[in-house]
């Protein structure tokens, strides 16, 4: 009696074939002895990352269901006096051809790596990763990288992400991590580069021509205090150029709660220390919120932080600026940083009717913060401005003085070693000039700052 066909049963049976054919061939490479094939795999290895690379452990074929692959253990780079690609990592995943593995033939268009630490440098992105058409997908895991240029050296610790190539270039990236023990985010897709720290909610996204070019434009935005009392939720926008060993933002644009301005800022490395100089104009800016305390912490530690950090030079000027008096007008100033010293090389508030110009130098001695200066303060309203201030009537509206002497931030003592106004002062009227402004600011050095306590002195 003849059976009925089923096809169910047939096709059953051709599955179970291809199953079985399919396992022969993954597994067949399983056979050979792959930690034969090490000096290959290092010379490949060695020429598609234009390094020295020596593979230290075993090698192992597996294949699940992510697909055939080779596991290269601890695994080294070593450029030598050429620094492009240096460390050590502790696996890399290398996809398998399994017919190839018996031709000894390699691929390396897709691998990822884990556990290791690398250091590279900018040339080794732009001479052999963007022109190594071979590669389409580099994968990493549990990755510190360091990148070293001519400006700087930059850390990324634990990082995972991917990288994604066309023929010529990079062309997508995701990358997470930590930088100076902040989470990051990084993302890189069409010439436009998206770095965050969600922790201190600072953000930056830059966009280039091409990954040759380094110039292009560049947005930040900042919700913490950057360097100066008021800049707080700041938006910085510029464009970007990266040249002979510098970076310039031109014709940058900032805008924070306080302050509104344009202008141009230059970086370089400097020894340990970066190098900055900005030229800088800010138009109305509102100081009148921003606390004394806020200025208090900032000359009594920030600004000595910032000096440990760069040398350069700052000339920011304040137009029709807003204070709790209106007093000046406009504010100009020009510091310079310079071995951990602040030289105010001139500081000057004006108005129509009123000036005032500080010179001198900001230093830190034992653990007292000093700031030696030399002042002059001329007024044509001297009437006006002691009125309910001064412990005399003024009799004149013309006014002007100029002193000379030490004031230590730390309890806001004034020395005065000189001071001048219709006749200089003899050293017993200087004496008793000290032991007067010891009366009124010492230990508040947030009555610094209000010029009406000065007209206490009159």
């Amino acid at each position: 009696m003849k059976k009925d066909f089923s096809a169910s049963k047939f096709f059953l049976k051709v599955a179970t074939l291809i199953v079985i054919f399919l396992i022969v061939i993954f597994a067949a490479p399983l056979a050979l002895n792959i930690n034969s094939y090490k000096s290959e795999l290092e010379n490949k290895l060695s020429t598609a990352l234009n390094t020295n690379v020596k593979i230290e452990g075993d090698i192992a074929y597996t294949f699940n269901n992510v697909g055939p692959k080779l596991i290269l253990k601890n695994i080294s780079f070593d450029a030598g006096e050429g620094n492009d690609l240096n460390g050590n990592i502790e696996n890399l995943y290398l996809n398998a051809n399994p017919f190839q593995l018996f031709k000894k033939e390699f691929s390396f268009k897709k691998f990822s790596i884990a556990n290791g630490s690398l250091s590279t440098s900018e040339d080794f992105f732009k001479s052999y990763i963007q022109n190594k058409s071979q590669f389409e997908k580099i994968s990493f895991e549990n990755m510190d990288i360091r990148i070293v240029n001519k400006l700087s050296e930059i850390e990324f610790d634990s990082n995972n992400g991917v990288f994604l190539f066309n023929s010529q270039n990079l062309v997508t990236a995701k990358l997470q991590g930590t930088f100076s023990n902040l989470l990051y985010n990084l993302k890189y897709k069409n010439n436009k580069l998206e770095i965050s720290f969600p922790e201190i909610k600072l953000s930056l996204e830059h966009t280039r021509q091409d990954l040759i070019n380094n110039n292009g434009f560049v947005k930040i935005k900042f919700s913490e205090k950057l360097l100066f009392p008021g800049f707080r939720n700041t938006y910085i926008k510029s464009n970007i150029i990266l040249a002979n060993d510098k970076l310039e933002l031109n014709n940058a644009k900032i805008s924070s709660a306080t302050y509104n301005g344009v202008g141009k800022v230059s970086l370089q490395k400097n020894n340990d220390l970066a190098l900055v100089n900005a030229d800088l104009k800010f138009g109305r800016s509102n100081f009148s919120r921003i606390s004394k305390s806020d200025w208090v912490s900032f000359f009594n530690k920030e600004i000595f932080q910032i000096a440990s950090l760069m040398n350069g030079n700052f000339k920011i000027n304040f137009q029709n600026v807003f204070l709790d008096r209106n007093y000046f007008d406009n504010i100009d100033l020009d510091i310079s940083f310079n071995g951990g010293d602040i030289v105010l090389n001139r500081v000057q508030f004006s108005s129509d009717k009123n000036s005032f110009d500080l010179s001198g130098r900001f230093i830190q001695e034992n653990k007292d913060f000093l700031l030696f200066f030399d002042s002059t303060f001329e007024t044509k309203q001297f009437k006006r401005l002691c009125i309910q201030a001064c412990e005399s009537k003024a009799t004149t509206n013309n006014y002007s003085m100029k002193a000379k002497g030490v004031l230590n931030l730390k309890n806001s003592k004034f020395t005065m070693e000189s001071f001048f106004s219709d006749k200089e002062y003899s050293q017993p009227q200087i004496v008793d000039l000290n032991q007067r402004l010891k009366t009124i600011f010492f230990g508040d050095l947030a009555k610094t700052f209000d010029l009406k306590n000065y007209f206490k002195l009159y």
